[in-house]
């Protein structure tokens, strides 16, 4: 019945856990991570915003980093889990 909430377990520990997050083969927490993808998400939105038809992307990217900011400033760990995943996946 609640196996979801085991999934979710499990893969929040291996986020805050000994494995980490391995972003470019460093290991780092979820804070880390989520600051890492946040400063190469900026780094993605002005590429975007040099490119005329990229306003619409530009925009989305600006509203996942500004939900980044409020989940590590909340403390909201399940939002930077979501959120974090969210930029990662960002191109």
């Amino acid at each position: 019945m609640f196996d979801y909430i085991d999934d979710f377990a499990r893969d929040t520990y291996k986020l805050w856990g000994a494995i980490g997050l391995s972003t470019r083969g460093i290991s780092m927490n979820l804070w880390e991570g989520l600051i890492a993808e946040t400063n190469r998400n900026r780094e993605l939105k002005k590429e975007y915003d040099n490119i005329p038809a990229g306003a619409f992307e530009a925009r989305a990217i600006q509203i996942d980093i500004d939900r980044a900011e409020e989940a590590m400033n909340s403390g909201n760990v399940v939002a930077m889990l979501k959120i974090y995943n969210t930029l990662k996946d960002n191109k």
